[in-house]
């Protein structure tokens, strides 16, 4: 029989039992498939995930802090964090896409947004193969 580990994040929870209206389980998947993802809320909910996710994060990690320059790093990094991507302008869109495409290693994106994505796709505002990239699990915070 295989034995699990536990995550510092499981520990968390055997405080307190669900974060940001995401369970326990759902955080662990998360944590331990290393997909990219999207956390949709409040500031206050998206910081309180990312410090939730932080011991679980491998390797290298490089932060794009809200309102900052998009400063693509640039050796390899095991994690992107990339907070308020809604305020990525075009031309850092793009940056940020041609980068994934030529990461030949792969590195997890963790992007936060205060604004729904999908809407400014629709408009035009946010670039549509960017926000796919972006949004393999998209996590609606309370």
């Amino acid at each position: 029989m295989r034995q699990t580990q536990s995550s510092p994040l499981l520990a968390h929870f055997e405080e307190s039992h669900d974060v940001a209206g995401v369970s326990a389980v759902e955080w662990n998947a998360v944590c331990e498939r290393r997909c990219n993802l999207l956390l949709e809320g409040s500031d206050t909910s998206t910081g309180a995930a990312l410090q939730l996710l932080m011991p679980c994060l491998r390797g290298m990690v490089r932060w794009r802090e809200r309102a900052g320059a998009l400063e693509l790093p640039a050796s390899r990094v095991d994690t992107l964090i990339v907070e308020d991507v809604s305020s990525l302008l075009a031309n850092e869109q793009r940056l940020l896409l041609a980068w994934l495409a030529e990461d030949g290693q792969r590195t997890q994106i963790i992007s936060t947004t205060t604004e729904p994505l999908f809407p400014l796709v629709q408009r035009g505002w946010f670039d549509e193969r960017l926000y796919y990239r972006l949004n393999v699990v998209l996590l609606r915070l309370q």
